[in-house]
């Protein structure tokens, strides 16, 4: 029985040896095969655009793991799940933090990188296949390299002489990870006249940029780390040189010598040798292959780059030849489908013999009926001028060193040998200070970004990051806040307590959380849940310990008791009593649940000004520390509610709580939850409360402008977080991303707030209240603006026209190629640009006369 793999072969196996093969160089994409072959070797990848990183990024799982199994799968072990998060909520620095952090050599591997991370990709097969991980990384470092800010130097720790033989990504990865580690006398020894090794000798261009590996040379140099180009060791006497140059360390980075070339394929062309001709004498390398017919053996990325040259440098045809089937290439499926529809030939399952004049004599290969491999009886020929062996790479020298890398120890792709590098350093840092390797941490990528201060103070108290975790599902129990300290996290507010009282014990229902996708349908990107829990379950005496224990762990932590009773002075005194002796940073006393079960507690006591004003005098009786309440925004105008707390003594106001709603009726009409046929309304939260949010924080920061405020509602990264403080919040709270994401999103927050504002140069606390006006009666009627289209970006879906047609003042029509064209008839009312994918759409000032269509009475009714 024919095993799948066998029926490539038998589909494209030629008859005879002068049966051309199928393609040329001529079906090259975007205009290749021209007149200068020096424009054939631009590079062929396209950085993808902010917005389809940003979808791409919103596809990911988020899958739990320590580490997840993409960064499990992933030879340098980089976080790949974090910095994927990091790019779904634009925090774009912080993505690029973790991938240098992870991979000196992070800007090559997003262009040239097989992925191996998407094996591990739980959306394998499903769910529109795995992350694109290797566009996502190419983004993120092109976004990196345009902001064109330096590494900062490490600080001088350690005096030791360490060398480096190599100066290809295995060298770069172990001198990074050792400069951060505060070594200052690092050299690396170069045999040839520049740096980067197999980077800048054996890529082609058009898959690497010589700009790329520069940057990362240079990223190296920076630190202070030497590099001597033209300087040979003899491998054969390594410890002489060790002597010679007085090293305490020696990392051996080499790269590849000679391409595998058995005795029968002598007059083949070693790969290695064909792709550094390619790169350094393109003229020569042009009059070998022009019109000729070639043939590359192997497998892997190297066989495809071999292949794809000779395209480019106007060969009449190329073929790859492999043993194995279509599936067990080595190459990336996006390599293998470019190199194809560039008009490289696949010959799976043939196993090359012996060059015989112009034929290369083959054998099948195929899967036997035990399964194993076995090659066929007979030769067959297949017509080849040229044959370039891509079988891999081995070295003269047999290296015997306790530290190396590289392809000297047969890592064969850089993202490997950055991954041997980083265990490099490690291990040389462990020997020289004498500790275990497992205790080595080796620090991250920093620069002036990072030097911004986030910490912020609030009535008197210092919180050293401004983003901390709402009295929510998140501090259900005080081991979930420590966890979240340990993460970045600079504040927490515990789940809501009421005294330890017999009436009062609180028993949830269930189910209490949902989301607005529903069970099994979850999307990491819809942050949305409803839910209908209630007050902690836990004693006061559970908290007021936890307190001490959070205290005594992370003592520049802030956390704050969240409170709730019944609307009588005594209750709510005797509990703030209760806590006063418990290093509590704050109080915030909670008069906004949306689906409290008591009279005269949460959004009943918070809907009502005059009960708001009391109470809080009442807690303010007693209270030593902060008092905040937190509002509901189930209200018309929470200013007034905000000043009732202010007359009342509040220092500051918590808002916004979820909104009362009612998620969803299923198909046999029963609202969720369903609690034995019943259901009520919750709280709904997440980023479609967002705008809400900002609205009411806003209103509140007008009103009361040196009020502290601690703001809440859909802060899902940086970005939404820097939302909320340029409104009036002094701090912000969350949960809902946490359901999706876990604690350690923090870091995307942190590092998305220092770049922010780094990149303004100013606090971004109130930055957009100066830009407020309290009704549409400020806003002048005289500036108008217009539809603008970018063609590059517009893939031709058409929203734009349907929204327009059925939503807007049809001012835009299609040409018979699927291009939107808008008319002079746009009122710039701005649907299209918010209906559209692509962010091909953009709104420009109108300039002339803005003619509004009011109708005549005569107007003929059109259905068209």
């Amino acid at each position: 029985m024919l095993d799948i793999e066998d029926i490539p072969f038998l589909a494209c196996a030629p008859s005879n040896a002068s049966k051309p093969h199928s393609g040329s160089s001529s079906s090259i994409r975007n205009g290749k095969n021209t007149s200068n072959i020096h424009l054939n070797f631009e590079l062929d990848q396209e950085i993808i655009t902010e917005a389809e990183a940003v979808a791409e990024s919103q596809r990911c799982l988020h899958c739990s793991g320590n580490p997840a199994p993409c960064s499990l799968a992933c030879p340098s072990n980089i976080n790949v799940r974090a910095f994927i998060s990091a790019i779904s909520s634009r925090d774009f620095y912080a993505a690029a933090k973790i991938l240098l952090s992870d991979s000196p050599c992070a800007a090559s591997t997003g262009y040239i990188c097989p992925a191996p991370c998407r094996s591990g990709c739980n959306l394998e097969g499903k769910l529109g296949g795995p992350i694109r991980v290797r566009a996502l990384q190419a983004f993120v470092m092109d976004w990196w390299s345009k902001q064109q800010i330096e590494e900062t130097k490490p600080k001088s720790i350690y005096d030791e002489k360490i060398g480096l033989v190599g100066s290809g990504p295995a060298s770069l990865s172990c001198a990074t990870y050792l400069a951060r580690l505060g070594y200052h006398n690092i050299t690396i020894y170069e045999a040839s006249d520049h740096a980067g090794g197999r980077l800048s000798t054996a890529l082609p261009r058009f898959r690497l940029p010589l700009a790329t590996i520069n940057e990362e040379v240079h990223r190296v140099r920076n630190l202070g780390v030497e590099i001597r180009t033209n300087t040979r060791v003899d491998l054969e006497d390594l410890e002489g040189f060790v002597l010679q140059e007085n090293l305490a360390s020696l990392f051996v980075g080499v790269g590849s010598g000679r391409s595998r070339l058995p005795q029968s394929l002598q007059g083949a062309i070693p790969a290695d040798g064909w792709l550094k001709l390619a790169i350094e004498d393109i003229n020569k390398a042009h009059d070998i292959v022009k019109g000729k017919r070639v043939l590359v053996l192997g497998a892997g990325d190297t066989a495809l780059d071999c292949a794809r040259t000779a395209l480019r440098l106007e060969c009449a045809s190329v073929g790859v030849v492999a043993r194995r089937g279509v599936l067990d290439f080595r190459a990336t499926k996006e390599d293998l489908e470019s190199a194809q529809s560039e008009g490289v030939e696949l010959y799976p399952n043939t196993y090359p013999q012996s060059i015989d004049g112009d034929k290369l004599m083959c054998k099948h290969f195929f899967r036997g009926s035990t399964g194993e491999y076995e090659i066929g009886e007979f030769e067959f020929p297949m017509a080849a001028d040229v044959v370039i062996v891509a079988f891999g790479f081995s070295h003269d020298s047999k290296i015997m060193h306790k530290h190396a890398g590289g392809d000297v120890i047969g890592t064969g792709t850089v993202v490997e040998a950055v991954g041997a590098g980083k265990q490099g350093a490690i291990n040389i840092h462990a020997s020289l200070r004498e500790i275990d390797p497992s205790a080595v941490e080796l620090p991250m990528f920093t620069c002036l970004v990072d030097e911004v201060d986030i910490s912020t103070e609030i009535c008197g108290v210092k919180f050293p990051t401004p983003f901390g975790l709402a009295s929510a599902p998140p501090t259900t129990g005080g081991n979930m806040i420590g966890r979240a300290f340990k993460q970045g996290f600079g504040f927490a507010v515990i789940k809501t307590m009421t005294e330890d009282d017999p009436k009062r014990i609180t028993t949830n229902v269930s189910p209490r959380i949902g989301s607005m996708t529903g069970y099994g349908l979850s999307q990491s990107n819809r942050n949305e849940f409803l839910n209908i829990e209630l007050l902690t379950e836990k004693t006061p005496a559970y908290w007021k310990q936890k307190c001490v224990e959070l205290k005594e762990a992370f003592p520049e932590a802030v956390v704050i008791a969240s409170l709730s009773t019944v609307d009588e002075k005594e209750a709510w005194q005797n509990l703030i009593l209760d806590l006063e002796e418990a290093p509590f940073d704050m109080y915030e006393a909670n008069f906004s649940c949306p689906h409290s079960g008591d009279k005269g507690t949460g959004i009943a006591l918070g809907q009502d000004p005059e009960s708001v004003e009391r109470i809080t005098r009442f807690i303010k009786e007693v209270a030593t520390k902060p008092v905040f309440i937190k509002l509901t925004p189930n209200i018309t105008d929470i200013t007034e509610v905000a000043a009732a707390a202010v007359r009342g003594g509040c220092d500051g106001i918590s808002t916004i709580n979820t909104i009362s709603a009612l998620l969803k009726v299923d198909d046999e009409g029963i609202p969720w939850p369903n609690v034995k046929g019943k259901a009520s309304y919750g709280g709904l939260s997440g980023n479609s409360i967002r705008p809400v949010a900002l609205r009411m924080i806003s209103s509140i920061r007008s009103r009361f402008p040196e009020l502290p405020i601690l703001g809440i509602g859909g802060v899902e990264g940086g970005n939404t977080a820097a939302e909320l403080i340029s409104v009036g919040s002094n701090a912000v709270q969350m949960s809902s991303i946490l359901h999706n994401e876990g604690y350690s999103k923090v870091f995307d927050m942190i590092y998305g707030l220092k770049w922010r504002t780094y990149k303004h140069g100013e606090p971004i606390l109130n930055r957009a209240m100066k830009h407020l006006v309290p009704g549409l009666e400020h806003i002048e009627r005289s500036y108008q603006v217009k539809a603008e289209i970018d063609n590059d970006k517009c893939i031709g879906c058409l929203r734009c026209l349907q929204t327009c047609a059925d939503c807007g003042y049809q001012a835009i029509f299609s040409t018979p190629e699927l291009k939107p064209i808008i008319t002079d008839q746009c009122m710039g009312c701005t649907l299209c640009c918010s209906c559209c994918p692509t962010g091909a759409i953009s709104m420009i000032q109108k300039h002339g006369v803005h003619t509004i269509n009011r109708g005549t009475y005569t107007s003929q009714l059109t259905l068209e």
